[in-house]
C-alpha cells in the first residue's frame, strides 16, 4: 500500500504560529511566499511555452504543468491577499468549492 503523502511547507508551520511572533511578521512572511509562488508560477509559465507540443509525451506533460501553475497561482493569490491584510484570513473572495 502507498503510504498518503505528506506536505512539509516551513511556510505554513510559520503561519500556524504567526500570532504568536512580532507584529508584522504575518505580512513579511505573506509577501515572501507570494515573491516565491510568483517565480515558481512563472517558471512553470516558461516551461509551457517552450514545450515541444509535438513530442509524444507534450500531453501529459502540458497536464502537469496546467497543473502546477494553477497550483501556484492558487498560493500566490492567497499570500498576496494575506500580505494586502495581514489581519485577516487570507481569503481571496468566492471561489469554485466554496473557499
Amino acid at each position: 500500500m502507498t503510504p498518503e503523502p505528506e506536505t512539509r511547507n516551513p511556510a505554513l508551520l510559520k503561519l500556524t504560529f504567526a500570532d504568536l511572533g512580532a507584529p508584522g511578521q504575518v505580512a513579511e512572511l505573506a509577501a515572501a511566499q507570494a515573491a516565491q509562488h510568483r517565480r515558481w508560477r512563472d517558471t512553470y509559465r516558461d516551461l509551457r511555452a517552450r514545450l515541444d507540443r509535438q513530442a509524444p509525451d507534450a500531453a501529459a506533460r502540458l497536464r502537469l504543468i496546467t497543473l502546477g501553475i494553477a497550483h501556484e497561482q492558487s498560493y500566490v493569490a492567497f499570500w498576496e491577499a494575506l500580505a494586502a491584510d495581514p489581519e485577516g484570513t487570507g481569503e481571496v473572495g468566492s471561489e469554485p468549492g466554496g473557499l
